[in-house]
């Protein structure tokens, strides 16, 4: 793992409220928060798999249009 994929980790959960223990040791977190934690992270997944196909969909004769449009609706 990189430190920018550590560093993007560490915000989201950041964002998701998780806070780290006074010794880090661990963090800690409800049950919503860590559900709100893997949701933003799914999501991030999601828009990076779309990216992805939005560039190839153009240069590719076989491939299907709406790639990244449906990959995108798989989160809402």
């Amino acid at each position: 793992m990189t430190v920018e994929e550590l560093n993007k980790i560490l915000k989201t959960a950041h964002e998701a409220r998780f806070v780290f223990a006074a010794d880090a040791s661990h963090w800690t977190c409800t049950d919503y928060e860590i559900i709100k934690f893997a949701a933003m992270i799914a999501d991030a997944e999601r828009e990076a798999c779309a990216k992805i196909a939005e560039a190839y969909e153009p240069r590719c004769d076989t491939c299907p249009s709406g790639v990244s449009t449906a990959i995108r609706a798989r989160g809402t």
